[in-house]
């Protein structure tokens, strides 16, 4: 087995990642608000706010028609009082952004008032970030199959449910930012929670309050030259950050599929759509 010196770091991931959610059970009415917001301690706060379209929309656009400047976005605590009102910011394509950033463990709602007085709310709080413990990579076989096999540990908490998402990330360029490698999960019993290619959605069910080994199988190009920056990101999501991963994969499975049901995503937006859910992470780079 060849193993490679691997340099932990235990941090908040910056990275943020927002997309519109489509109800395909209400798509077909008139065009209804989605709230989008997933959040984490190293950035702050930033929403989009769009409109739905119809699952069987054939316009061939991909775009989602912003709600603009009309709506009132606000960030409240648990004590019910405002933390922030967000503004437009053209700039990020009409999003309502913020100077602030949320704290691990806090509980959060947003608030958002269009004109016609119709208010969406949604409530979520970001997990405390659980520390990787090692990393080992065997790319002994890589010359031959273009595979690595990852093996992460890490002491997953006793005291409640835990949920994780993991990726294994390439950066490429600046500009064009990090490619998320193909992997696979080797334990059966993790492959109930549906997950893409590209990441993994676990669920503690069968290792809680252990210290847990994750082993993966990892396809692409990101380990052809070791010298290029690859980092293994463990966040630790909220539960409405899972059930929207999942139902969201599910989803885009179907997708091209014409003897598949169409799918809803999970939205925790009262009186809404979308999404509002907090995440931190871990990360391991490969030294």
């Amino acid at each position: 087995m060849v193993k490679h010196l691997i340099m932990i770091l235990f941090l908040c991931t910056a990275s943020f990642s927002c997309q519109t959610v489509l109800d395909v059970n209400t798509s077909l009415d008139m065009p209804k608000a989605v709230v989008n917001c997933l959040f984490t301690p190293d950035s702050t706060w930033d929403v989009s706010l769009t409109w739905s379209r119809s699952f069987f929309d054939n316009s061939g656009s991909r775009n989602f028609q912003p709600v603009g400047d009309q709506a009132s976005v606000a960030i409240i605590d648990s004590n019910g009082a405002v933390i922030e009102k967000l503004k437009m910011s053209f700039g990020k394509g009409f999003h309502y952004t913020g100077n602030s950033s949320p704290l691990p463990n806090h509980l959060y709602t947003i608030q958002v008032e269009l004109p016609d007085k119709l208010v969406f709310t949604a409530s979520s709080r970001i997990p405390i970030a659980v520390p990787i413990s090692t990393v080992e990579v065997d790319s002994s076989g890589y010359s031959t199959t273009k595979e690595v096999e990852v093996t992460l540990s890490f002491s997953d908490p006793i005291d409640k449910i835990n949920f994780y998402q993991v990726k294994i990330l390439k950066k490429i360029t600046s500009a064009v930012g990090d490619e998320a490698l193909n992997l696979v999960p080797l334990d059966p019993s993790l492959r109930n929670d549906f997950s893409n290619s590209r990441s993994l959605n676990i669920k503690d069910t069968y290792f809680n309050g252990t210290e847990f080994k994750l082993k993966l199988r990892v396809k692409g190009s990101g380990y052809s030259q070791i010298k290029s920056p690859v980092r293994i990101e463990l966040q630790s999501i909220s539960e409405e950050y899972y059930r929207y991963s999942t139902t969201q994969s599910i989803q885009e499975s179907s997708i091209g599929d014409p003897f598949a049901q169409p799918s809803q995503v999970y939205s925790n937006v009262d009186h809404g759509l979308g999404i509002f859910a907090g995440y931190s992470a871990s990360v391991a780079l490969l030294k």
